[in-house]
């Protein structure tokens, strides 16, 4: 398989994966297991990076500015990986205040709450317990900021890639160039 085609299906595994969390928010057992799904995936594509192909490397995210002007700003490749790191950056975000919500419980490493409580050994103080949920509710707060400014960087990576890089946007959705 070639380089391209791997980064494609790599891609296409990315985003169905991180649209199916989104969108599986109510269903709480499923959401978190596509949630650390989505964090495997970019720890994976972490380290892909290091495998010394030019198109892995993460440096093909970081946009270069020379020569964007007002006239070509929106076709400029810059405007494209702005685009791609908005993705990346608030997907990675979601994903690690989703795990850090979690606390390793969906996959076993982490005590249930009541558990929790009960270890413990005394009744919770109600300033602890007000604190605790305070802070529960900032991280499922940021957690909610991350993945829906997600959304909009992938709507807009979309359009863009469809307005000003149709042949490569056909070519990720398996349709002739």
């Amino acid at each position: 398989m070639e380089i391209k085609d791997s980064i494609r299906a790599y891609h296409i595994v990315l985003a169905l994966l991180a649209l199916a969390a989104y969108f599986s928010d109510d269903l709480r057992r499923i959401h978190a297991w596509l949630g650390y799904a989505v964090s495997a995936i970019i720890v994976f594509r972490l380290l892909w990076s290091f495998q010394g192909d030019p198109q892995l490397k993460l440096s093909c995210f970081i946009p270069c500015f020379k020569g964007i002007g007002i006239k070509n700003f929106l076709a400029h490749p810059a405007t494209g990986k702005v685009l791609t790191l908005g993705v990346l950056l608030s997907l990675t975000g979601a994903a690690a205040t989703g795990i850090a919500l979690d606390k390793g419980r969906t996959l076993g490493l982490g005590q249930p709450a009541s558990i929790q409580r009960e270890a413990e050994g005394e009744p919770v103080r109600e300033r602890q317990r007000e604190r605790r949920h305070h802070e529960r509710s900032a991280m499922r707060e940021a957690h909610k900021i991350f993945a829906d400014i997600f959304i909009v960087f992938v709507a807009l990576h979309i359009a863009h890639m469809i307005a000003y890089r149709r042949p490569m946007a056909k070519w990720m959705f398996f349709l002739k160039r």
